[in-house]
């Protein structure tokens, strides 16, 4: 079976102290997104996706714009019969809690509007082609029964850790991003988030070691 789906977006980074920009991390990005999925397949559905992008700055400054490419599978765990099937699917992890791993394959063609010297990823050239794995892990409290303990039921990890090669300047780059949720109502509408982030941002290449602490919303 297949099915296909589109969709636009747009996301910002920006990290701001009394109204300025903190390390030069002002992005907003928006684009769309194609998406195709085939299930029954070794064991599992996967997802291709196509998208064209910008990034630019607040104030309306572009930066640059991309295409890309992403192969994403989520397996079928009861009925898999390879690898495969242990993508993306909640796993048992003690009497409270449940984690997924989910990986994923990304490329894509980035070439500069303007700027290139606060986007390290044009230091040597005005475009780049990158290419690389990366895999995001979850582990959240069991909602479903009511002898899980309250506090196992509102909190959540996240790790994500992605590595793309540019084979254009022969440079890499790694970024790990992870937060750590407690949820502050019973529907976890509003909670408390600790995040972390560690390496080159995918979007400029820019360098970010950034910890945060602050409510997050989530509908």
């Amino acid at each position: 079976m297949q099915n296909l789906a589109f969709a636009p977006y747009a996301y910002f980074d920006r990290v701001a102290s009394g109204g300025s920009v903190v390390d030069g991390i002002d992005n907003l990005t928006y684009g769309a997104v194609f998406e195709l999925s085939v299930a029954n397949v070794l064991g599992a559905t996967h997802y291709f996706d196509i998208d064209a992008e910008v990034v630019s700055s607040f104030d309306g400054s572009a930066k640059n714009w991309s295409v890309g490419a992403e192969w994403q599978p989520i397996g079928y765990l009861r009925t898999g019969k390879t690898v495969l099937r242990y993508f993306g699917q909640p796993m048992g992890f003690g009497r409270n809690f449940l984690w997924t791993v989910t990986p994923k394959i990304y490329g894509e063609y980035v070439s500069e509007l303007s700027e290139a010297a606060l986007q390290p990823i044009f230091a040597d050239r005005n475009e780049a082609l990158r290419v690389g794995p990366a895999v995001t892990v979850n582990l959240y409290g069991i909602k479903e029964f009511v002898d899980v303990p309250w506090w196992a039921q509102r909190f959540s990890l996240e790790v994500t850790y992605g590595w793309l090669y540019d084979t254009l300047s022969e440079l890499d780059y790694e970024l790990l991003d992870s937060s750590v949720t407690m949820a502050l109502d019973d529907k976890g509408h509003l909670g408390l988030t600790l995040s972390y982030r560690k390496g080159q941002l995918l979007e400029t290449g820019q360098d970010v070691d950034l910890a945060k602490l602050g409510l997050s919303l989530s509908y």
